[in-house]
């Protein structure tokens, strides 16, 4: 119970540190060298042009050109194929529940389901459509579409909170630090939402009336995740205990079947107005790529085509793939630690303006470094080891879990 807040605080620290980098960076970039930074890649890769070492400026452009889109692209289809297969559990769930509702049977509180033919061919028929409705003028909606998520997504953690303070049970007979294999997956995905907020929010600084502002909005998001992690972790396992499953809401249907369902129905609309968001980012940076000489029109239509090609390429993979869970937990941190521990910590010690204090800097991005490569590693290990035992994984063995 301890060890795990601290642990977290520990990740968030670290996450902060390297988003404040980039983002300190960023500004270092266009203010001094009048360059656009519009997201992570240009950030670096302009860092690297400016660098002081020869090796590093001649490779700048070959190299992170290739790299870092790989990288970010890798990132979002972790994302992509998680929302898609929870959204065909919980479509797959209501529409078993349904049925039994008509033909006049009770519903099971816990329910180990497949995923039949039919929501499959739905659910991959109707996601491509879903791009439409942010084409052309994206912009102007998905703000909209981004407040509804997050109204639902504070509803559903309105809900979870309820059920987690209610007759929570004498915590003396718990142990005050639980097993260690359990911290490193945890913490590694825990990062990957960390990283998500600075690397993936940072086009959003270019749309601010004020950019000053976007340090401090950075900052209140980060602490924001890490206040959400510690409260519902520390709160769930004082409320189950040592049978805390992968999620709380693996808990909340033997207990609270209405709320249970309300949360459920939060996620669904969630991953349905939020979801075609996620094909823009590699979209953006494949099209400019494959096609550099595309006009407006011209652009908007070759990356819808790339937003359906990357949707009809993450769907089948996101169902294929079995332990999808320990997948994206080795894959997607991976891409995060790359980016975000590894190459931007670097370029903050090989490279200083004349703001810096070197000693400082460097103190700071080694133990951020240390922290966050030791963990790396260990989740790794512990990542592959969980692959040769498909049977220990809880979310999305692909012979779909009730959630």
């Amino acid at each position: 119970l301890q060890l795990g807040p601290l642990c977290l605080v520990a990740t968030g620290l670290v996450a902060t540190r390297c988003m404040g980098v980039l983002v300190k960076w960023a500004l270092h970039i266009c203010l001094r060298l009048y360059k656009p930074c519009k997201d992570c890649e240009d950030t670096v890769m302009h860092v690297l042009e400016a660098s002081s070492s020869a090796w590093l400026w001649d490779h700048a452009h070959s190299w992170w050109s290739h790299k870092a889109p790989m990288h970010l692209i890798n990132a979002c289809y972790g994302f992509q194929a998680f929302s898609f297969v929870f959204l065909l559990e919980l479509y797959s769930q209501f529409l078993h529940e349904f049925r039994s509702l008509v033909a006049g049977l009770q519903p099971s509180m816990a329910l180990i389901l497949s995923l039949s033919p039919a929501s499959l061919g739905m659910s991959c028929c109707l996601r491509p459509l879903w791009e439409t409705k942010f084409f052309p003028h994206r912009e102007k909606v998905s703000g909209k579409w981004s407040t509804l998520w997050n109204s639902s997504g504070h509803l559903s953690v309105g809900f979870i909170s309820g059920f987690l303070c209610q007759k929570t049970p004498d915590p003396s007979s718990l142990p005050l630090v639980g097993n260690w294999k359990t911290q490193p997956l945890f913490l590694r995905m825990a990062f990957f939402a960390f990283k998500g907020v600075g690397v993936e929010d940072q086009p959003t600084e270019a749309f601010m009336l004020d950019q000053a502002q976007f340090p401090l909005i950075l900052y209140w998001g980060l602490s924001m995740i890490t206040i959400l992690y510690i409260s519902c972790g520390a709160l769930g396992y004082l409320k189950i205990g040592a049978t805390t499953e992968a999620g709380i809401t693996l808990h909340l249907s033997n207990c609270w079947w209405l709320h249970f369902r309300a949360v459920k129905l939060l996620y669904l609309s969630g991953i349905c107005l939020t979801y075609p968001l996620q094909s823009y980012m590699p979209a953006e940076i494949i099209v400019p790529f494959a096609f550099p000489r595309c006009r407006s029109f011209c652009y908007l239509i070759m990356e819808l085509y790339t937003c359906e090609y990357l949707t009809c390429k993450v769907c089948p993979m996101a169902i294929l793939i079995p332990c999808l869970d320990l997948v994206l937990s080795l894959e997607g941190p991976v891409s995060s630690s790359t980016l975000a521990l590894i190459i931007l910590l670097f370029l903050e010690t090989t490279y200083y303006s004349a703001d810096m204090n070197p000693i400082s800097t460097i103190s700071k991005d080694a133990l951020s470094s240390i922290l966050g490569f030791v963990g790396f590693m260990v989740g790794t290990y512990l990542a592959l080891v969980k692959l040769n035992q498909p049977g220990d994984s809880v979310i999305f063995p692909n012979s779909t879990l009730a959630q």
